[in-house]
């Protein structure tokens, strides 16, 4: 089948028919196959040196990246770390939270023991007694 590649799609006429309309077919590459991954398990988010991102490290980040002169919204924010505007979004608002829950995340984070993506998800949206209360149930003191 003679074709044009764009991405991993590809176009041509079938070989059976000459007079047949043009065909729309996708191809995957071997490196992109399931076997090759394990099911149900994501790769942690680290860091240049190795360590676990937590929320909030990953928030500020993204936030100096945006204060910076590098990328001027958060949509290319987005294309620039190869994720989502909304993605970008949820990361940002983690900046927002009210004081106490930040102190509580900043001082987790000064522990070496951040707050993963779980917890802030089960947190976020909470009042503060309730994600407070929450937080120091999980082990953040």
């Amino acid at each position: 089948m003679s074709g044009v590649v764009c991405g991993r799609w590809l176009t041509g006429a079938t070989t059976d028919n000459a007079d047949s309309d043009l065909v729309l077919r996708y191809e995957q590459p071997a490196s992109f196959s399931r076997s090759s991954t394990k099911k149900g398990r994501k790769k942690k988010k680290r860091g240049s040196d190795g360590k676990e991102i937590g929320v909030l490290e990953r928030a500020e980040r993204w936030a100096a990246m945006l204060d910076g002169d590098h990328v001027k919204t958060r949509a290319d924010l987005a294309r620039h770390l190869g994720v989502s505007r909304a993605r970008v979004t949820q990361a940002l608002n983690v900046l927002t939270v009210p004081g106490p829950v930040m102190e509580r995340l900043r001082r987790a984070e000064e522990a070496k023991r951040p707050v993963m993506e779980r917890t802030w998800r089960a947190i976020r949206g909470r009042p503060v007694e309730d994600a407070l209360a929450l937080l120091r149930e999980r082990g953040f003191e």
